[in-house]
């Protein structure tokens, strides 16, 4: 079942701070991500605390894994 999500560009913040995801620099699609994954579900709530690939999955319906660089130091040698 496919399902359209429009996002505006507000993002919730207190104090000038994000409130829930924190970019890396000026990364945005963490920021995107977690505002089409509640707006899905109506509620900033459900995005606390969780970890990209689960919403990515989710949202696309493709599988996703996510992988530990302490578990797996070996993947991220240059």
């Amino acid at each position: 079942m496919k399902k359209e999500i429009v996002i505006d560009d507000y993002f919730p913040v207190l104090n000038g701070q994000l409130m829930f995801s924190q970019p890396n620099g000026n990364e945005l699609w963490a920021i995107i991500l977690e505002k089409a994954w509640c707006k899905m579900f109506k509620t900033f709530e459900i995005a606390e605390g969780g970890l990209p690939h689960v919403s990515l999955e989710y949202l696309t319906g493709a599988p996703s894994s996510s992988y530990s660089k302490q578990n797996y130091p070996e993947m991220w040698k240059g």
